[in-house]
């Protein structure tokens, strides 16, 4: 069996927000949405990204009169959605991150969070406990 790939867990339903809206417009889409990441786009392009993390250590006082293009980080750190699992995971471990862009062409296609591993290995986990009930 070949390795899993990215894309098979990613989440592809990610959120975006323009880079010109407001720091209280993306807080109120992390609460609707019940996440902390944003992908920050420009004409539909990825152009970096928004964490609560990035609202909360950079505009703690006061959300008033910002932007996201004030806080957002414009690093973008990504894989392929071919990029095998492990690689990707120790990409994040290196880079101290908990989520990362899935991109392909130029796209950014997905997400993958640290959750969808914790998911994934927690998955691996039940199966093989299962399969050692069934010898």
């Amino acid at each position: 069996m070949s390795p899993l790939s990215v894309r098979e867990i990613m989440d592809r339903d990610f959120l975006k927000i323009e880079r010109s809206d407001t720091l209280k417009e993306a807080a109120s889409r992390m609460l609707e949405a019940e996440s902390d990441f944003l992908v920050v786009v420009l004409d539909e392009r990825a152009i970096g990204f928004l964490s609560a993390h990035d609202i909360i250590t950079k505009s703690f006082d006061s959300l008033e009169g910002k932007r996201v293009a004030d806080v957002m980080s414009k690093e973008i750190i990504s894989v392929d959605g071919s990029a095998s699992i492990d690689k990707t995971v120790n990409l994040m471990m290196e880079k101290h991150i908990h989520h990362i862009l899935v991109m392909e062409g130029g796209d950014v296609i997905g997400v993958l969070y640290d959750l969808d591993i914790i998911k994934l290995v927690g998955e691996k986990t039940l199966f093989r406990a299962k399969e050692a009930r069934e010898i």
